[in-house]
């Protein structure tokens, strides 16, 4: 008030100098329904008397209210919220834990315990429900993005080779492990990569790749964070795909050149003997550019008969003649791991 003339006050809803109200001009300022306080100002009320049947004047706000009126919350009492729809003070309603504790058209959101609108608003990046329908995706964020029950949401990404694409999807933690989230080369044919809310690849040739979202859940409101950026590309040998024990790759006796492991990528080989036959597996590689490791596995596929797992350029495994007849040989490393490597194949007699 100190801001305005003589005769006025501020009225801090507008940030503005208005008249000041008199008992003597209060209904010319102030109109039908108000009053002058002490102040200068028009309010709602200043005594019960300027309050309707049933209501009291609280002096603190200078309105007019019930026994349990409420504009927000914080006006009721503690353990009470205020209801909106009829500005009254009452107990807050039970937690719901299924469907059947909320109102028609209404559904229970368990993780939170709040009855909710049924139904599921598509986002505007629909219908991308297939390949041929992917949304394009640039680098940097797009929100709102939404997935209905039994919803699948599909994505494109330009990139060229080596180009390392990072995407982080944001979402509910709680709904983090039902929510899936996989890459796919340009044709939609090979997984690349899958994780529940990060992939971090480095692609080997240009193309549109894609990106395939979905959850267990009736519904999941996410975000997508891309991040584009020049990597080190990774080229696959010719024995791919051979990334677990149902693909392995035949291997004969002699030496295999010109192999290579990628990120979140392990080779498995099949190498089969004779009884008499001593088998020894020999992997040399430049430790230096990412230690690999190597194991040995019975014909189950699961069954370890040798691991070596050391610290230098050459690993070997080995089986002594035995009933055994197959063997599967597994070379991995950490899920960044890009090297190349050999494999050198002994069967040896021995009676």
């Amino acid at each position: 008030d100190q801001d305005c003339a003589p005769g006025e006050v501020c009225d801090l809803a507008v940030q503005q100098c208005v008249t000041a109200c008199t008992p003597e001009n209060q209904e010319v300022v102030c109109g039908a329904g108000l009053v002058c306080d002490e102040r200068g100002r028009c309010v709602e009320c200043t005594r019960d008397d300027d309050c309707g049947v049933g209501l009291h004047c609280n002096t603190e706000t200078s309105r007019c209210q019930g026994e349990n009126s409420c504009l927000t919350s914080r006006d009721c009492l503690p353990g009470q919220v205020c209801n909106p729809q009829t500005h009254q003070c009452t107990e807050p309603p039970p937690a719901c834990i299924s469907d059947e504790d909320c109102a028609e058209e209404m559904v229970c959101e368990v993780k939170t315990g709040r009855c909710v609108q049924a139904g599921c608003e598509p986002d505007l990046a629909e219908p991308n429900d297939s390949p041929g329908e992917a949304e394009p995706l640039a680098a940097g964020r797009t929100d709102d993005l939404r997935l209905c029950e039994g919803d699948i949401d599909w994505f494109s990404v330009t990139l060229v080779r080596g180009d390392r694409l990072m995407v982080i999807v944001q979402t509910d933690f709680l709904a983090s492990q039902r929510f899936q989230t996989v890459l796919f080369d340009p044709a939609a044919e090979q997984v690349l990569q899958e994780d529940s809310l990060l992939i971090d690849y480095t692609v080997d040739s240009a193309g549109d790749y894609l990106l395939r979202t979905q959850t267990l859940d009736p519904r999941a409101d996410y975000d997508l964070i891309v991040y584009v950026s020049r990597g080190i590309p990774c080229d696959d040998d010719d024995y791919e795909p051979n990334d677990d024990f149902t693909q392995a790759a035949v291997l004969d006796a002699g030496v295999h050149t010109g192999l290579a492991v990628c990120p979140r990528d392990e080779d498995w080989f099949v190498v089969e003997r004779s009884p008499q036959q001593r088998l020894v597996v020999t992997m040399e590689h430049p430790a230096a550019n990412g230690q690999l490791d190597l194991d040995l596995l019975a014909g189950d596929g699961r069954t370890l008969v040798d691991r070596s797992a050391g610290a230098g350029d050459t690993e070997v495994v080995t089986a002594a003649p035995g009933a055994r007849t197959r063997f599967f040989v597994r070379v991995y490393g950490a899920p960044e791991t890009q090297n190349g490597y050999q494999l050198t194949i002994e069967l040896t007699e021995e009676r």
